[in-house]
């Protein structure tokens, strides 16, 4: 499953307004989060969990590999702003060795 299928599930074919209104959510949040433009927060996922019908186990599986997508596409991003083929930048804990080259003025 992926994470627009769990919002859908989670919405039951209500608007956003009315199923905001009926989790006790924010309008606009849940907006968002279906919109795919943010990841809900633990509460707001254990709701969208229990609200779609799945385990809160496989519900915080797919918040993962959502966010480690948007990640990945991010660091690309990033990476097509430089223009150039560098590769995205190392996570925190590796290793980065760094060449400097003299500059002549």
């Amino acid at each position: 499953m992926s994470y627009k299928e769990l919002i859908e599930r989670a919405l039951h074919g209500r608007s956003v307004n009315q199923a905001a209104k009926d989790l006790g959510m924010r309008q606009n949040t849940l907006n968002r989060y279906a919109r795919g433009e943010r990841l809900p927060d633990y509460d707001d996922a254990l709701r969208l969990a229990h609200e779609a019908g799945i385990d809160d186990a496989v519900a915080f599986n797919i918040l993962a590999e959502e966010a480690a997508r948007k990640k990945e596409g991010k660091n690309k991003e990033w990476c097509a702003r430089l223009g150039s083929n560098q590769q995205p930048l190392p996570s925190e804990g590796s290793t980065l060795s760094i060449e400097l080259r003299a500059h002549r003025v």
